[in-house]
């Protein structure tokens, strides 16, 4: 592991902590003392723990913060294999709605053969 894919993976965790203790701040601050203990138990699913939290809590919210996370996820996935496709996102984030993961999956499999693409769909590291 090289050091920019460790400095890459501690800035996602603080991002991944940013986004757990805001949520709870705004709409459960008892449970802000849990936000370590959740990122821990979410694991590699990070990702999945902010969409639950924003379900639970903003369900009106999750459609556009999801679509949001989406586009993310895609940006830096293009930005460090094919920058050309930056300009596409938002039409391929509207166009796999129903299975994103699917295929940013396929996707990950044709840029990085190498690192399991199953790896992947859990971390917000490209």
């Amino acid at each position: 592991v090289s050091e920019f894919e460790l400095r890459t993976k501690e800035t996602d965790v603080a991002n991944l902590r940013s986004e757990v203790y805001a949520i709870l701040s705004k709409y459960e601050p008892a449970s802000v003392p849990s936000t370590d203990r959740l990122i821990a138990d979410a694991g590699q699913h990070g990702h999945q723990l902010v969409t639950a939290l924003l379900e639970k809590f903003a369900p009106q919210q999750t459609s556009d913060v999801t679509t949001s996370h989406r586009s993310h996820r895609l940006e830096e996935l293009f930005t460090k294999y094919d920058p050309t496709r930056l300009p596409d996102i938002p039409v391929l984030v509207d166009t796999h709605e129903a299975d994103f993961e699917t295929f940013l999956y396929r996707l990950l499999k044709k840029y990085d053969p190498v690192r399991p693409a199953a790896q992947y769909i859990t971390d917000t590291e490209y």
